[in-house]
């Protein structure tokens, strides 16, 4: 489940939307990137409370053994068993549409990424290759920019660990856009998760 907001009211509360699995109460977690662990003691579904809850619900879940930490906890990190942590990592590459931009975009070019609850400043590091639009295989050689209407395979970097999958994994995790000044310039799916933890 992608954290959305926490707040602590008689106990660290974490909200979101579950995208897999089932959790009940009692299940022990962990809320990546932070590898902290909790266990789930309350839940809450629909305005009242259930002792478990399945994807698509919108939930309100109780987590003890966090409440040191529970500051720690930001929007877009990852509620997930112990035994099946998402991966996370500062590096992805990826196959980016370039959909509306003016100008041309060159290795450097930071704007914001928006996959599942995360919003961060990312820079695409290296242009890899361009796909070719007839065989949709990518066109070797050096790529020193990318325009408007192009599809590029690309390294992007963010400053911190994000929790990402692979799109051929999973794929609402592993669908982004890029947005710059308030308009989306590109989408794109996750190819790879690059030195995951």
């Amino acid at each position: 489940m992608p954290i959305t907001d926490k707040f602590n009211d008689m106990g660290v509360i974490i909200m979101g939307k579950i995208q897999a699995g089932l959790v009940k109460v009692g299940d022990k977690m962990i809320i990546a990137p932070i590898d902290l662990k909790c266990t789930v003691s309350e839940i809450e579904k629909h305005g009242e409370r259930s002792q478990f809850c399945e994807p698509g619900d919108n939930v309100k879940i109780k987590v003890s053994g966090v409440q040191d930490d529970w500051e720690q906890i930001e929007s877009g990190f990852m509620l997930c068993p112990v035994k099946y942590p998402i991966p996370h990592s500062t590096t992805i590459d990826a196959e980016l549409d370039i959909i509306e931009y003016k100008s041309i975009i060159c290795p450097g070019f930071s704007c914001v990424l928006h996959v599942h609850s995360i919003v961060e400043d990312v820079t695409i590091t290296h242009l890899i290759a361009i796909k070719d639009k007839k065989t949709g295989q990518p066109v070797k050689g050096p790529v020193k920019f990318v325009r408007e209407g192009q599809t590029v395979f690309a390294r992007l970097k963010v400053a911190r660990p994000i929790c990402v999958e692979t799109y051929e994994d999973f794929d609402q995790f592993g669908r982004f856009m890029l947005r710059d000044e308030g308009k989306t310039l590109g989408m794109g799916i996750i190819k790879r998760v690059v030195d995951k933890k």
